[in-house]
């Protein structure tokens, strides 16, 4: 690890790591897969640094592989996960083409029909913009946001969201939000913390989204209720 200003600001790591299982990250994992099964939508995995984020993302990717045989395009900084190969497809971008602009990687994903967009991760206002300007209209997309906690991700997510076309925003994120995860897989998987809180949004909290009210994304995850599907999208059993 690489410290700056007294913490970890980069974790390396070897080059071709295995990917867990959702059944071993927990049945939470299991509940935000099944929310999964969707054309469009916005899925943030939020935690602190080296908290199993992109492990996450690495064992949703698998299982829309293997078991959902689909196109998923993934856009990362390294490419550390082995990945099965017999089905599915997996096209890989580095993460600074994730964009959607003429040359931008997320454009192409999108026109070749991309199932998933896997992004890991984002920390710029403008890939922000692009992930859910995508998630509203054409594409399913996971991304891994750092945070120290839900206060932190609220204020960063109201910076992404600053501009003239604000409240066109907000709008946006209040319907193609499908839920945040909280992740925390240092934890025991027995353990009287859970590893992982996914938090689907309810109609009243989808509203005050809209309105630029970010106050139940502070108030914490549910990963005990069983995951709302969002306005306009179904989902099979």
């Amino acid at each position: 690890a690489v410290f700056a200003g007294g913490r970890a600001s980069c974790i390396f790591t070897p080059a071709s790591k295995r990917v867990p299982s959702l059944d071993e990250i927990g049945i939470a994992a299991r509940r935000l897969s099944a929310d999964l099964d969707r054309r469009t939508g916005l899925v943030l995995l939020t935690g602190p640094l080296a908290s199993g984020k992109s492990t996450l993302l690495a064992s949703l990717i698998e299982q829309n592989l293997e078991e959902r045989d689909r196109f998923v395009a993934l856009f990362a900084r390294s490419q550390t996960f082995d990945y099965p190969e017999d089905r599915g497809f997996l096209m890989r971008n580095d993460l600074a083409r994730f964009r959607l602009g003429a040359e931008g990687g997320l454009a192409l994903a999108i026109e070749q029909g991309a199932d998933l967009v896997a992004v890991d991760e984002i920390a710029e206002a403008s890939a922000f913009r692009d992930a859910l300007a995508a998630a509203s209209r054409t594409a399913l997309v996971v991304a891994v946001i750092e945070s120290e906690g839900r206060t932190e991700l609220s204020e960063r997510m109201t910076r992404y969201l600053a501009g003239e076309d604000r409240q066109r925003a907000e709008r946006q994120l209040s319907r193609a939000l499908v839920g945040i995860a909280d992740v925390d897989l240092s934890r025991p998987a027995e353990g009287p913390e859970p590893r992982l809180d996914w938090w689907p949004p309810s109609d009243a909290e989808r509203d005050a989204l809209s309105g630029g009210d970010f106050s139940s994304i502070t108030r914490g995850a549910t990963s005990a209720a069983p995951p709302a599907a969002a306005p306009g999208f179904s989902r099979t059993p």
